[in-house]
């Protein structure tokens, strides 16, 4: 890869309607790869699951923006049971 980007944490309880749809983006397009006749989940139903917290874990998650903090060219996370 060439090029800056950046590491940043993402949460989910405190990010931006816009970096929701960011990220929702990232994951229709790598969707197409995996699946590419499923339809994608219209961003606003896949932006309010993802928004959801349970009480049986924490998740901490990680994107990786590019150097205009424009897009999205990674993302991970990690659930915690309690």
């Amino acid at each position: 890869m060439t090029g800056d980007f950046e590491i940043r944490p993402f949460d989910r309880t405190s990010s931006s309607d816009e970096d929701f749809r960011t990220l929702w983006a990232f994951t229709v397009e790598l969707s197409r790869e995996v699946l590419p006749g499923e339809p994608p989940m219209p961003a606003e139903d896949w932006i309010r699951i993802a928004r959801t917290t349970n009480s049986l874990s924490d998740t901490l998650g990680w994107v990786v923006w590019d150097g205009g903090g424009r897009r999205i060219l990674g993302a991970t996370s990690l659930s915690i049971a309690n």
